[in-house]
């Protein structure tokens, strides 16, 4: 690990060992009381830590940025994004989109993975609350549970916790589509056309072999 705050560092370096590897550029300094102790760029991992550090204690990774933390694959946030708690100040650090909320309790901040992050269900509720569209939107909630990281039932209670939300019908949906068996975006758009045109409810995930020998899942 390669950012500390300032404090922590001076339980293994004095005051002058700090100022004098940031005066010859070793190290940098970011942000006010946050040394990172390299001189190259900063990467996503080194930007998320710096915005940790300058955030109270009870602040965490959350929604994209804690999926990605989580090996969601296509989980691409536009900036750092960090849920603090109810009623903290907002720290003074560009690239990074602040979200408030008084429910971060162990059973939505998990208490031994570092950095301090968002349980992959809260995770997702949030990263499709905060999403640019209601597409991503969609993609958050599904796609955690088509990579197994995370069950309907579990994104379900996180939403009950969480309470209202920007897009919480759609979020809803997007979990009983999952717990149905749609697996991805194109299957839910399926699925709207299913419904639009008066079709049956299909079984899902059914092996299928198509004129050319191969097999794969299908509706039926």
């Amino acid at each position: 690990m390669s950012v500390h705050r300032t404090a922590d560092l001076l339980s293994t370096h004095t005051r002058a060992q700090i100022r004098h590897a940031l005066a010859a550029g070793r190290w940098q300094r970011p942000a006010r009381g946050v040394v990172v102790t390299h001189n190259g760029a900063l990467s996503v991992s080194d930007q998320e830590e710096i915005a940790l550090a300058v955030t109270p204690g009870r602040a965490a990774l959350a929604g994209a940025s804690a999926l990605a933390r989580d090996g969601l694959a296509l989980a691409d946030p536009r900036s750092v994004q960090i849920v603090l708690p109810g009623g903290a100040r907002r720290p003074e650090l560009d690239g990074v989109e602040y979200h408030w909320s008084t429910e971060l309790t162990d059973a939505d901040v998990h208490p031994l993975r570092a950095p301090r992050r968002t349980r992959v269900a809260r995770s997702a509720c949030d990263a499709a609350a905060w999403a640019a569209s209601d597409r991503s939107a969609r993609l958050y909630v599904i796609a955690p549970v088509q990579q197994g990281l995370i069950n309907a039932a579990g994104l379900y209670d996180a939403l009950t916790r969480r309470g209202p939300c920007r897009r919480h019908g759609l979020i809803l949906e997007s979990i009983h589509d999952a717990a149905g068996g749609i697996a991805s975006l194109p299957e839910a758009d399926f699925d709207e056309l299913r419904a639009r045109t008066g079709l049956p409810r299909p079984d899902r995930q059914v092996v299928r072999k198509g004129p050319d020998g191969r097999y794969y899942l299908d509706a039926h």
